[in-house]
C-alpha cells in the first residue's frame, strides 16, 4: 500500500528500509525445480502508477524462485532477486547487483536476516522476536558509515500489535537518538477497515522480504493513519479495492492526506 505497505513501513518494517526488492535461487540440499510462471491464486506481477513493476517465478513445487524489480521508464533498469533453499526454508537471496539476505531460523520462524554489500561485508542485520508464532518485535542493527563495525544497539525497532482477527493493529516505531544512545518513539501506524478477502501481496511488499509463518495482514486494510510520537495525525491513507472472480486483489487504489497538504492518489494492479 502507498504509506504503510509500499513504503515498505510495515514492516512493514518488518525492516523498515523501504521497499527494496523481492526474489531468489535454488541450490542447497535440494535439487533446483524448473521455474514456472503463477497460475490460479498465485500473483505474478505487480504493477505501480509510475510503470515500476514486480515480476515474480515459482519454481515447480510453487515456492519462489526469482523476484525481479523493474525500474519505471524514466529510469530504465531491473533487479533480480534469487531465492536458495535448504529444504522448504529460504536462507539466502542474491540480487544481480550484488546484494545477498542470509536468514536464521529457530523452529520454523525466521529470527533474523543478514544484509550484506556487493564486496561482502555485512551492512545491516535485523532480530525478529515473535508472541505464539505471531510477529512482534522487530531490531535494526546498520553499520556506521567510517567505522568498522556494526553497533550492539539497535538503531530501530518496530513493535506490533494485533486485533482479534489477527490482522495488524498497530505498529509503533522507535530510533536510536545518536545524542543519548536511548530509543526514542518516532511514529504510530494504526491500520483498521480490513476487508474480508485474503491479503496475496502483502509478502511481496517488505523489506527485507521475510516469509512468516502468520502474515501481519492476513486480509487487505482500507485505513491507515500515522501518528507522530505526540500522537498528532501527519497522514491518513485510505484504501479501495478491486477484486477478481476469487477474490483476489486485482486493484488497489491509495488516497492518501496529510495536514495542509493536497490529497494524492496511487492505484497498484496485480496479476495472477
Amino acid at each position: 500500500m502507498k504509506g504503510f505497505m509500499r513504503t515498505g513501513l510495515l514492516l512493514i518494517c518488518l525492516a523498515i528500509t523501504t521497499l527494496v526488492f523481492t526474489g531468489c535461487t535454488k541450490e542447497g540440499s535440494a535439487e533446483i525445480p524448473g521455474t514456472v510462471h503463477a497460475t490460479g491464486n498465485k500473483i505474478s506481477k505487480l504493477l505501480f502508477d509510475d510503470g515500476s513493476s514486480q515480476l515474480i517465478e515459482y519454481n515447480t513445487d510453487k515456492t519462489i524462485k526469482t523476484i525481479t524489480t523493474v525500474n519505471n521508464p524514466v529510469n530504465p533498469g531491473s533487479t533480480a532477486y534469487n531465492f536458495t533453499y535448504t529444504g522448504t526454508k529460504v536462507t539466502e537471496i542474491n540480487s544481480t547487483s550484488g546484494v545477498k539476505y542470509k536468514y536464521t531460523y529457530t523452529g520454523t520462524d525466521v529470527t533474523k536476516v543478514e544484509i550484506f554489500s556487493q564486496g561482502g561485508n555485512m551492512t545491516a542485520y535485523y532480530n525478529y522476536t515473535y508472541t505464539n508464532g505471531q510477529l512482534t518485535k522487530t531490531e535494526g542493527f546498520f553499520r556506521i558509515p567510517g567505522t568498522p563495525g556494526i553497533p550492539t544497539t539497535p538503531a530501530m525497532r518496530a513493535e506490533y500489535k494485533y486485533h482479534t482477527d489477527g490482522n495488524l493493529e498497530k505498529m509503533s516505531l522507535y530510533y536510536n537518538n545518536p545524542a543519548n544512545n536511548t530509543m526514542e518513539k518516532d511514529e504510530e501506524v494504526v491500520l483498521s477497515n480490513y476487508d474480508d478477502k485474503k491479503n496475496t501481496t502483502i509478502l511481496f511488499e517488505n523489506n527485507p522480504f521475510l516469509p512468516l509463518n502468520i502474515p501481519v495482514a492476513l486480509n487487505n486494510p482500507g485505513k491507515e493513519v500515522h501518528y507522530d510520537a505526540s500522537g498528532n495525525v501527519q497522514e491518513t491513507v485510505l484504501y479501495t479495492y478491486t477484486y477478481d472472480s476469487n477474490g483476489n486483489p486485482q486493484t488497489r487504489k491509495a488516497v492518501s492526506k496529510s495536514p495542509g497538504a493536497q490529497e494524492t492518489e496511487e492505484l497498484t494492479k496485480f496479476f495472477y
